[in-house]
């Protein structure tokens, strides 16, 4: 089910507080990959096969790969993007996130994922201004052409004109007064550490895998 955009912008916010990425993210800018990345479908999921970036789950921190999931389905699903912002599983797992993957399709585990991926990229690659930090978050890293275009500037075209459009349309100024609506709709509360809060296993528990 489609969310609405003053939902994702307020738990756009929520994840940039949870993440301490405040002073360097924009709830709009979040809002922006969502749409590009999966049309604000909480739901969405893509199996990218052979992915190259996968870890092995001998080298995963004690406790990250739930007991009964298996070597061969923890392969799989860190082969898989999911959710809001289509965080590859392997990433999730580069993070710090415990328990089962499909958990990155509930709205807010995988908008914090992703808010911290993206936060990543802008402490490695800010300083070449926000296109290379979208360029990254999708690639991994801002590679360039010859031409000195991005190789997915396609895709960071599209990230930085939706971003304008909400920016136009006042989706800065927002995001508190949608605030009352979305505690209202699924309560939250904040893990004590990364690799806290159990396997997560109910999206409605209000519980995150992440601080």
């Amino acid at each position: 089910m489609k969310l609405e955009q003053d939902f994702i912008l307020c738990l756009a916010e929520e994840a940039i507080f949870d993440a301490e990425a405040d002073d360097d993210l924009d709830p709009a800018l979040v809002a922006a990959i969502c749409f590009i990345e999966s049309a604000y479908e909480p739901d969405a999921m893509r199996y990218e096969p052979g992915y190259k970036y996968t870890i092995n789950s001998a080298q995963l921190p004690e406790g990250a790969r739930p007991h009964n999931c298996n070597r061969t389905t923890e392969y799989n699903l860190q082969c898989c993007s999911f959710g809001l912002m289509q965080v590859m599983g392997a990433t999730a797992r580069e993070l710090g996130f415990k328990g089962w993957l499909g958990q990155l399709l509930c709205p807010d585990e995988g908008l914090l994922c992703g808010v911290k991926y993206l936060h990543k990229q802008f402490k490695r690659f800010g300083s070449r201004g926000l296109p290379a930090v979208i360029a990254a978050y999708n690639a991994g890293s801002p590679r360039t052409e010859k031409s000195g275009a991005f190789k997915n500037q396609a895709y960071v075209d599209k990230v930085m004109t939706q971003y304008q459009r909400l920016l136009d349309a006042g989706a800065d100024k927002g995001t508190k007064a949608a605030g009352t609506k979305a505690q209202s709709l699924k309560p939250r509360q904040k893990s004590s550490n990364l690799l806290d809060a159990g396997t997560g296993s109910n999206c409605d528990s209000g519980t995150q895998n992440f601080a």
